[in-house]
């Protein structure tokens, strides 16, 4: 719970460094553009409303930023595939990186797993990203056991485990905020959180979450499928 305690205090802190100060600025902006108008300086409240639309614009993409980071409007409209769909489209044109997505999922599920499957997974792909040298990423989702998977695989540098606690104390102390927050999330939704490496061998990130569908619980029988 801490961990996640943290990731709010990040938000918050980006959302007040960014938009807020941003939006603060343009208030004050405004004061002057009012004194500049009733002093009849047409040309230099111009000038001024030109800036604003400049700051305006960064404060919205950076609001947007935020939001898509929390919840993608696309994890509403397309669903949890087509979000990381897109979102490992955006990875593979910023980064160059092969992204592959494979989607073993014969069912919908419920939209709280969405989003818990599409955080960890956004959490593990920036991770890879920041710190494995990787040219490949897989992400690929299956039901089994009356939830889904979610694996997380790339041919990065790995690490040796034995030089790394998996308590979330330890993890978060030496500088792994995200498998310790990966891990909390998974735990606390009631899933089950793994993860294997070796130096030099990459390293594959495995979360399970318990899901339904409108029935009830999704079966193993109904949308378990063999991994080829």
């Amino acid at each position: 719970m801490k961990t996640i305690e943290k990731e709010r205090s990040q938000i918050a802190a980006n959302i007040h460094d960014g938009p807020v100060q941003q939006l603060t600025a343009l208030g004050f902006a405004v004061d002057r553009c009012m004194l500049r108008l009733h002093r009849g300086q047409s040309e230099a409240v111009r000038i001024l409303l030109e800036d604003f639309q400049q700051e305006l614009s960064s404060s919205i993409t950076g609001l947007r930023q935020v939001m898509g980071d929390l919840r993608p409007p696309i994890l509403d409209e397309g669903g949890l595939v087509e979000a990381l769909r897109d979102f490992l489209a955006a990875v593979e044109l910023r980064t160059g990186m092969q992204c592959t997505l494979v989607d073993r999922l014969r069912e919908p599920i419920d939209g709280d797993a969405e989003t818990e499957l599409y955080r960890v997974a956004q959490e593990a792909v920036t991770n890879v990203v920041k710190h494995a040298f990787a040219s490949e990423i897989s992400v690929m989702l299956l039901g089994i056991g009356g939830g889904v998977s979610l694996v997380v695989e790339d041919n990065g540098c790995g690490f040796d485990p034995r030089r790394l606690g998996f308590a979330n104390d330890i993890l978060v102390r030496t500088g792994h905020f995200g498998l310790a927050l990966m891990r909390e999330r998974v735990e606390l939704f009631g899933g089950r959180f793994e993860m294997a490496t070796r130096l030099g061998a990459g390293t594959a990130v495995r979360a399970w979450v318990p899901v339904q569908n409108d029935d009830g619980p999704l079966s193993r029988r109904t949308i378990m499928q063999e991994v080829s």
